[in-house]
């Protein structure tokens, strides 16, 4: 009988690894995008795997992040692939295949059911707001810090079960690996004290001992991610109320099951704007009542199953560090937020048409009919949206031209297309687009410089200087512009 069970997991393994190696195929025919540039193409530090380098890793922060292990994984793959996009996306293919087979064993370790296991990391798999993660490069740190974290829960579940320390040593070093490829590991402490509700462990303190070292590290890297972010915070934002802040993370929490279940109108970026907040107003002063009885749907389900309960708080818990209730950056959601916090709804769902197909009830038969082929169009529907998504990641054109689509107003899009185009020597079209950029919002200090560049790229420096004034002028920390200065007045000079 084991045999025959092992059996079907392996089997039920191959399965989701191949429908998820089929999805994303594609991508290994995509290029660079986005902060592809900044984290491997123009970066000193993962070129050269030194000593030195390796110290700046795990000593300094990069781009607003504390993540060394994800630096040191670019660079020992630019040792040996060089700036050769299909080796980057290749890993991050694998690492999302291992992260898909973590899922399936982490959710028969919890519910014994191979059955939903495999709905939750099918779903995992394929869902198309996992494509940012994966078919992005510097998606790595998602991709990266997932697969300790899950890990780390794999061994705390072996812990519970057969109480060896080695098991528990093992979960806090996958826990500090994978706070150290992303910050946004701080709130597995949380999911251990869930795995420790579902399992029906009564609270004690030997229980909460356990959890001290979690804490402790969780505290620890919660500290150096606020410090990161400094520059990102938005200090203009710091005049809202606490009231608001906690209705943007509302939205949020509605916003993420929302694309979930219905995922159209994906972008790498959705904005902080007034045309926004006019035109979504009431979805966003809605969004607290939508959660309030979401609660209280989840709170009322605790007298018949801990599963929905589990589910719902794993997804808040780890959904929790983005929520916004600090403002963070331009944009009030991001796809890659979701890649951990959806395995809770994903559960959720398993759990539900397990409890549904197996009653026993009249119509049973039909009725589980009928759900099997309503989830197998949800997978094949998820698998298909996905496989298109993966094109949009082909390259930086076609990822901005994606956004501008549904935010034609975005400085930050014009400005990161025109870098693509300025990458690719369509120096007409730079211009085009730095200069739009600049028409929405004026005292954007990287679009001025980009123009400035572009500008002395094609030998106009007298249309050039007004812009690198300009952009010293709203950002006097932009060194590479009061170089690009000093050479044109030495010029001049002469």
């Amino acid at each position: 009988m084991q045999i025959k069970k092992t059996h079907t997991i392996f089997l039920t393994i191959s399965l989701i690894i191949v429908a998820t190696s089929v999805v994303y195929m594609p991508a290994l025919q995509n290029g660079f995008a986005w902060d592809d540039e900044n984290y491997i193409a123009t970066n000193r530090m993962v070129q050269k795997l030194s000593p030195l380098n390796i110290k700046k890793m795990f000593t300094t922060f990069f781009f607003g992040n504390y993540h060394p292990l994800t630096l040191l994984s670019f660079a020992l793959e630019y040792r040996f692939f060089g700036l050769n996009p299909p080796a980057y996306h290749a890993t991050n293919i694998i690492i999302h295949l291992m992260n898909c087979v973590l899922v399936f064993l982490l959710i028969y370790i919890l519910s014994s059911s191979v059955v939903a296991s495999c709905i939750v990391a099918l779903f995992f798999g394929i869902h198309p707001l996992h494509v940012e993660s994966v078919a992005w490069v510097s998606g790595r740190k998602d991709v990266l810090y997932t697969l300790f974290f899950l890990a780390s829960l794999a061994g705390y579940a072996h812990f519970l079960a057969e109480r060896k320390k080695i098991h528990y040593c093992l979960s806090l070093l996958l826990f500090l690996l994978s706070l150290l490829s992303k910050s946004m590991a701080v709130s597995l402490p949380l999911v251990l004290l869930l795995i420790d509700y579902l399992s029906s462990k009564k609270i004690s303190w030997g229980m909460l001992k356990d959890k001290i070292p979690f804490f402790g590290l969780s505290l620890l890297f919660g500290i150096l991610a606020l410090l990161s972010q400094q520059d990102a915070i938005r200090h203009d934002y710091t005049g809202d109320s606490i009231l608001k802040n906690l209705v943007v993370a509302s939205h949020g929490l509605v916003f993420y099951i929302q694309k979930m279940l219905i995922p159209v109108d994906l972008s790498c970026l959705y904005m902080y704007s007034n045309k926004h907040f006019d035109i979504m107003q009431t979805n966003f002063y809605l969004s607290p009542f939508i959660v309030a009885a979401l609660c209280a749907c989840v709170f009322y389900s605790a007298k018949y199953t801990r599963k929905v309960i589990f589910g719902s708080l794993f997804y808040l818990a780890t959904l929790l560090p983005v929520l916004q209730l600090i403002p963070v950056g331009h944009a009030f959601a991001a796809d890659r937020y979701t890649y951990v916090p959806l395995i809770g709804i994903f559960y959720i769902i398993a759990a539900g048409f397990l409890y549904l197909s197996e009653r026993k009830w009249r119509f049973a038969r039909p009725l589980s009919i009928a759900l099997t082929i309503i989830l197998l169009f949800a997978l094949f529907t998820s698998g298909l949206i996905a496989w298109n998504r993966i094109h949009v990641w082909k390259d930086g054109l076609s990822l901005w031209d994606n956004v501008i689509k549904s935010y034609p107003f975005s400085s930050i899009a014009y400005n990161n297309r025109g870098a693509a185009y300025f990458v690719n020597k369509q120096y007409d079209q730079a211009i085009k687009d730095f200069t739009s950029a600049i028409t929405v919002s004026p005292n954007y200090d990287q679009a001025n410089a980009n123009l400035c560049r572009v500008y002395i790229t094609t030998g106009d420096e007298k249309k050039a200087l007004p812009f690198c004034l300009k952009a010293v002028q709203i950002n006097p920390r932009m060194d590479d512009v009061y170089i690009l200065l000093g050479n044109m007045f030495h010029a001049n000079d002469k």
